[in-house]
């Protein structure tokens, strides 16, 4: 019986989704500073202007820049999304909604979101990256 058991925990501990532990990282409040590398605009923020919020599965976005310009409508509207990061290949991959956005690449920096890798492979020529701060 004593084998049973244990081999039913070794089972669950084993059984757990990579994928679940992999996300992690990313569940907290990260500041969106700039938008660079696509044929577009080249976009700084402050921090604190725009507010991305990763939950466990909801994507929270707040937009406090105020300016009538090109950079106020850089990668998402504020509102509620949900989103996954899902290992493909070795490299994690952010979906919102469903929808690939790019590759999620921890540094000193913090976290880019390159979207010009993409998960089958493919490279998009001036696709633009996205940088958050912590």
């Amino acid at each position: 019986m004593k084998f049973y058991f244990l081999a039913l925990i070794v089972l669950l501990l084993f059984s757990c989704d990579q994928e679940e532990e992999n996300v992690s990282y990313i569940e907290k409040k990260w500041y969106y500073i700039s938008y660079f590398g696509a044929e577009g605009p080249q976009c700084n923020y402050a921090k604190g202007d725009k507010i991305y919020t990763f939950g466990a599965s909801i994507l929270e976005v707040k937009n406090n820049y105020y300016e009538d310009d090109i950079c106020n409508v850089t990668f998402l509207h504020e509102g509620n999304y949900t989103y996954e990061v899902r290992m493909i290949n070795g490299i994690d991959f952010l979906f919102i909604d469903d929808t690939e956005q790019g590759s999620v690449i921890m540094d000193e920096e913090g976290l880019l979101l390159d979207s010009s890798v993409r998960s089958d492979g493919v490279e998009v020529d001036d696709a633009p990256s996205y940088r958050f701060v912590s």
